[in-house]
């Protein structure tokens, strides 16, 4: 028993060969006793019972070695079944980040697009936050006020003032754009020069998802050409050439509006 333990130590495999060992050992005791060698009866009877006891070990060692077998089954079914869900979801998460990238590179082309666009456009385009305060500005617009970027970027529109519209039309203005609504009309501005200059101008709100106006969008078009032949023709049509006094058709139109 004590070999068959010390075997039983080195595993399972050590366990079953050393009690085959023991078995093998007291056969051969009881076959030399059935010879005749040997004449003691406590032999046959310790012999006998060895074998039996050894029998019954080697029972519990295959039976231990077929659970142990049965759960090691099982434990490599259930890694089994762990690397398939760790696949698919592996699977999923790469399908789902092939998509999120074909969105982004989509989206990013047509900002891109956006941008240049924008960035050439013939208009002046300037964007504020909802507070006025000028967070961009494009090309054309430096052009058209002689500021560049550095110059306008954090400040408010109303350093463009030319300061011949009254406080009322900038009151308006704001309360329509505030609103919710698009507004348009005519600026007179003034360059960073000092040159007064006309534009005709759209303003929009942007609104965020929640419905918010977040910033305002202005597209300007410069009209100071525009204005100046319009007074011209005004000049033309109501004042004498050589005099320049008011001739027949403005004094008939001052008197229709009296």
């Amino acid at each position: 028993v004590i070999v068959f333990m010390a075997g039983l130590l080195l595993g399972t495999r050590g366990g079953i060969i050393t009690a085959l060992a023991c078995i093998v050992i007291d056969l051969a005791f009881v076959l030399v006793e059935f010879a005749g060698l040997l004449s003691y009866p406590t032999i046959r009877y310790d012999s006998f019972g060895l074998w039996g006891v050894h029998a019954l070990l080697i029972a519990i060692i295959v039976g231990r070695q077929h659970l142990a077998a049965s759960s090691i089954k099982g434990s490599l079914d259930e890694a089994r079944r762990e690397v398939t869900v760790r696949k698919e979801a592996e699977e999923a998460l790469r399908r789902h980040r092939d998509q999120l990238e074909d969105v982004v590179l989509e989206r990013t082309a047509s900002l891109r697009k956006l941008s240049t666009a924008v960035e050439h456009s013939a208009s002046a385009i300037i964007i504020t936050n909802r507070d006025g305060v000028i967070e961009y500005v494009n090309p054309k617009f430096c052009e058209m006020t002689e500021y560049s970027q550095e110059d306008v970027l954090g400040q408010n529109p109303r350093i463009l003032k030319g300061g011949n519209q009254p406080e009322e039309f900038y009151q308006t203005l704001w309360e329509q754009i505030l609103s919710g609504k698009q507004w348009q009309g005519e600026f007179q501005n003034r360059t960073r020069n000092g040159r007064l200059a006309w534009d005709l101008s759209s303003i929009s709100p942007i609104f965020d998802n929640a419905g918010e106006i977040t910033h305002f969008v202005a597209v300007k078009e410069d009209i100071t050409e525009r204005k100046r032949l319009q007074d011209a023709l005004t000049k033309q049509a109501h004042y004498d050439k050589l005099t320049g006094l008011p001739n027949r058709v403005l004094f008939f139109d001052r008197l229709t509006q009296v």
